[in-house]
């Protein structure tokens, strides 16, 4: 019989934190539009970019698609707990802590000014299994991933050009 409570228990709680989760994605959906609004906003009335939203169930994905196709890829998927940065080609993943709704928001900002302006920059190296990401001049935030041996292809540098 406790076992079942126990199940009872946790069941009750997950229902709980995804509850907490679908009150909270609009909030989270429209802080993160409103936090790059300055940066993609200009960008999509010229024409240079187009912006997608997809509202799911606990998390929102703004795909950014550019016209210049040396510019660097940038998706987002806003959850209540972070957002991930999507960059690049390969797939490159940020995580910025989300924390309440409003924490990363200026993080976040940065990146994506960052990538807009031609000043992200993505590095493999180690054999491909090291991985870089850079966003702005130096000194600026980077961001080490690491992965399983050749995981990321071979050792090269890549700078993307601004939107």
């Amino acid at each position: 019989m406790a076992f079942s409570l126990s199940r009872r228990a946790r069941r009750a709680k997950e229902e709980s934190r995804l509850a907490a989760l679908l009150e909270a994605q609009p909030v989270v959906t429209k802080k993160v539009r409103e936090a790059i609004a300055p940066i993609v906003d200009p960008l999509l009335e010229s024409g240079s970019a187009t912006l997608d939203v997809q509202i799911g169930e606990s998390a929102t994905e703004f795909h950014l698609r550019l016209k210049n196709s040396g510019a660097a890829r940038l998706d987002l998927d806003a959850s209540r707990d972070q957002i991930a940065v999507l960059v690049g080609d390969i797939g490159s993943r940020k995580e910025i802590w989300q924390g309440c709704t409003t924490e990363g928001l200026e993080e976040l900002v940065a990146c994506v000014t960052a990538v807009v302006e031609g000043k992200y920059v993505e590095r493999v190296y180690g054999r491909g299994s090291r991985h870089l990401m850079t966003f702005g001049e130096p000194p600026c935030p980077q961001y080490k991933r690491f992965g399983g041996r050749g995981r990321y292809g071979p050792s090269r540098t890549t700078r993307y050009e601004p939107y």
